[in-house]
């Protein structure tokens, strides 16, 4: 490899297999949070004769990396490439994982089974709405200020029982050098079995769907930890604690725009919080994020990814009605062949038809509204249909976004009353006229 300047996402160091003897080779690792853990090695002709070169080597699925930071198990690798490097005769092999796992002792896929996994989430704390934070203030004879507490109360943790694990959100105060440093609250899940990290992340992907519809903004994962089975380290003291944390590093293929850091949600008085909710509207809402999964997925898709063509957000908007009364009739006991027979625009005007107020009178005649959608959603899928005017299409995608997420909030427990406070946004004045002038268009074109 040339010489370079290392960044904050890079180590440099050595890896090697654990399940060989041979020695360690020197490699480049780099962190990316959306690309994966990309590995640089390079190679000599003695590693990998020329005629080898032809085909990408394969590394074992586990390697191990070591530095002076510490020590990484890298998992799920494949060779990406392995390039010549002019005038040295040697190559660089570029291999990509999955994950990276703090420490080597785990090196095989027991890594993988856990008791527990924490993570950091953008947007968390808001949306559980924590007041633990009160001030005083003393004044004077003078109407001065002669003091000012602010206090800090430690908030208890929300143990949320799952069907595989529990689900504990416990807020924490960050201090550093006797000042605050900011609050948070911490998403852990809990296993009494090991568990494979997927069924962890299960409900923390199904916490991170549910606050972003609440929210309406892309929420984000910043960081993950992971807990292994097996004895904890004692102290002289013959206390026991438990086994440590290890930082895990993990590509979630999110709609997060590629190096672009993840930013707070801002919360707002229209939005929806974990105070609208109970303890059991959470639990329902981990299995409706399973059962529905297949309109949850578009509907983030247009969420998280910006600057889409209309045409394309459509696509979007219309897969996820499809899905999501398809999946309605499944839940209600309809049988799946008979729950596939509907066209759009008649599962478009049942979903309409369950809207609260005010959504209700923004969309109008339920009729209308959804064959005009049914309408560009077909114009965008097949060739031989009339193009809708990208004006009207991108109100019939607001639109269209907003019946499935109010449909999916009901599912997930929000009462109808909560809706109304949709109205104090700023979005919804303009949403409103369009949306009527539109249908109104529509009304016209039939006539």
């Amino acid at each position: 490899m040339p010489p370079t300047q290392l960044d904050d996402a890079e180590r440099l160091g050595f890896i090697s297999d654990p399940g060989s003897t041979d020695d360690p080779w020197p490699a480049r690792v780099r962190i990316e949070p959306d690309t994966g853990i990309l590995i640089d090695v390079p190679v000599s002709p003695r590693h990998f004769p020329l005629p080898q070169l032809m085909n990408i080597p394969q590394p074992p699925p586990i390697l191990t990396f070591a530095d002076e930071q510490g020590r990484l198990t890298l998992g799920d690798c494949r060779g990406l490439s392995i390039k010549r490097l002019s005038g040295t005769g040697c190559s660089r092999w570029s291999i990509q994982a999955a994950y990276a796992v703090a420490g080597a002792d785990h090196p095989d896929e027991s890594v993988k089974q856990i008791e527990a996994l924490r993570s950091t989430l953008t947007g968390l704390h808001d949306w559980m709405g924590w007041r633990n934070t009160t001030m005083t203030v003393r004044e004077n004879i003078q109407g001065g200020t002669d003091e000012v507490t602010i206090r800090k109360e430690m908030l208890e943790s929300i143990r949320i029982p799952a069907a595989d694990v529990n689900v504990v959100l416990t807020p924490s105060v960050g201090m550093r050098d006797f000042e605050f440093t900011g609050d948070s609250t911490e998403l852990t899940s809990e296993s009494a079995e090991p568990l494979s990290w997927v069924e962890h992340f299960k409900a923390h992907h199904s916490l991170r769907n549910l606050i972003a519809l609440c929210v309406w903004e892309p929420v984000d994962f910043v960081g993950h930890e992971v807990r292994h089975p097996g004895p904890g380290r004692r102290l002289v003291s013959g206390k026991v604690l438990p086994p440590p944390w290890r930082d895990l590093f993990y590509v979630h293929h999110s709609r997060r725009v590629r190096g672009v850091a993840p930013a707070e949600p801002t919360v707002r008085a229209e939005h929806f919080g974990y105070w609208d909710l109970t303890e059991a509207d959470v639990r329902t809402w981990m299995e409706i994020n399973t059962s529905h999964r297949r309109a949850i997925a578009p509907l983030m898709s247009h969420l998280y990814l910006k600057g889409l063509p209309v045409e394309t957000q459509m696509s979007h908007v219309g897969a996820c009605l499809e899905a999501l009364r398809f999946a309605d009739l499944c839940l209600a006991g309809r049988p799946r062949r008979a729950a596939a027979n509907e066209p759009i625009g008649f599962r478009a005007k049942c979903l309409a038809e369950q809207m609260p107020e005010p959504v209700a009178s923004l969309i109008g005649d339920a009729s209308n509204w959804s064959g005009a959608l049914a309408r560009s959603y077909n114009s965008v899928k097949h060739a031989n249909r009339d193009p809708v005017d990208p004006a009207d299409l991108f109100w019939l995608v607001s639109s269209g976004a907003l019946v499935a997420r109010t449909r999916l909030l009901q599912l997930a427990g929000i009462s109808d009353d909560a809706f109304r406070r949709l109205k104090s946004s700023g979005w919804w004045k303009p949403m409103q006229e369009a949306v009527a002038g539109m249908l109104a268009r529509e009304v016209d074109r039939i006539a």
